[in-house]
């Protein structure tokens, strides 16, 4: 009978260890499932995280973009741009978004922190400095009689002579993503815009320009541009751009044609 008994839990011990261990078995494989699960998950997660700031980013400069047309038609003129000291910028290149941007009441950094570029024509020597106070001898503002005669003046000039306007420009074409050739001769041809802002991004580096520190100035470094265009550092990419996952920056622009139908010039 003591044998019996003996035996009988010698079985159910031998039961328990089996079902202890099939039990760890189960929980090794669900860690494994589950690592895997993750492993392909954190991109995403990436993806959509980067995404949604980008959508935020994009909706930022739509407003600060409105907010430096309401300027205009308040006081007839765009913000010049300022430096880090706050001093005025010879060229628009050189803007301090905090300096040159905070004045206008709306935000002019992205969700990372970092401040939007900002670039504005601004060629006195061709009277078409659009961050001058109104007509040409006036200091009073609000005069938008004066900037739209600068519009003009501009609009005449990019369409008979561009190469002489000094300014901020976009590339007329935009890259084809599957041909690699075309990076070094997308952005041959520019033309002159009014103002322009850009969110850089996330600033990944990388590969024929893409995702530079501020991708959007890559000419300098990337593109085949006629010798002497001595604008290099004013060419920003065209908003129509389509992104990839390297590349992030956005780009917002006010055309010539654009900003003097919102000034109503007639």
């Amino acid at each position: 009978m003591t044998h019996h008994i003996g035996s009988r839990k010698s079985r159910t011990q031998k039961i328990r260890a089996a079902q202890t261990g099939f039990t760890l078995l189960e929980l090794a494989f669900v860690f494994i499932v589950f690592g895997i699960m993750v492993a392909f998950a954190a991109p995403s997660a990436s993806f959509l995280h980067q995404k949604t700031m980008a959508d935020d980013d994009r909706r930022m400069l739509r407003t600060l973009k409105q907010a430096l047309i309401g300027q205009v038609l308040a006081t007839g003129q765009l913000p010049v741009c300022r430096n880090a000291a706050g001093a005025v910028s010879a060229t628009g290149s050189n803007c301090d978004a905090k300096q040159t941007l905070e004045p206008l009441g709306v935000r002019w950094s992205d969700g990372r922190g970092s401040g939007f570029v900002y670039d504005v024509l601004n060629d006195a020597a061709n009277n078409i400095d659009l961050t001058a106070v109104g007509s040409p001898g006036r200091t009073t503002a609000p005069d938008v009689s004066g900037l739209c005669n600068r519009l003009d003046t501009a609009i005449t000039l990019a369409t008979s002579s561009p190469a002489v306007i000094a300014g901020p420009r976009i590339c007329l074409g935009t890259p084809d993503q599957d041909n690699l050739a075309s990076y070094g001769t997308y952005c041959t041809n520019t033309t002159p815009v009014a103002f322009l802002l850009v969110g850089t991004g996330a600033n990944r580096p990388g590969t024929n320009g893409e995702g530079e520190n501020l991708a959007t100035r890559l000419v300098n470094q990337n593109l085949n541009l006629p010798n002497g265009s001595g604008v290099s550092d004013r060419i920003f990419e065209n908003p129509a751009r389509r992104h990839v996952d390297i590349y992030d920056d956005l780009v917002e622009t006010v055309t010539l044609q654009e900003l003097r139908a919102a000034a109503k010039c007639n």
